[in-house]
């Protein structure tokens, strides 16, 4: 994975699919970073804003996008798969 890709790409976070990329998008997260600086709090309010039904909580979203930035490959194969085509 290269760095741009850790940096940038939230749909690498296992349980986030192009639907939920541009919802988030249009609040204003576009990095893995950004969702990595949320607070629990803070995430459970957009997961209630963005009607995901515990979703981000249950599916880990501030640790995996933590462990990405870190250089740990996804969870998902699917994403394991993608992002070894980006390096």
């Amino acid at each position: 994975m290269t760095a741009a890709t850790s940096i940038t790409d939230v749909s690498l976070i296992d349980g986030i699919g192009p639907k939920i990329t541009k919802l988030l998008a249009k609040a204003g997260i576009t990095s893995l970073q950004h969702i990595a600086s949320l607070t629990p709090a803070k995430l459970a309010k957009l997961d209630a804003e963005l009607e995901l039904k515990g979703r981000t909580a249950r599916e880990e979203w501030i640790a995996q996008a933590q462990e990405l930035i870190a250089g740990k490959t996804p969870r998902a194969k699917v994403d394991q798969a993608k992002a070894a085509k980006k390096n």
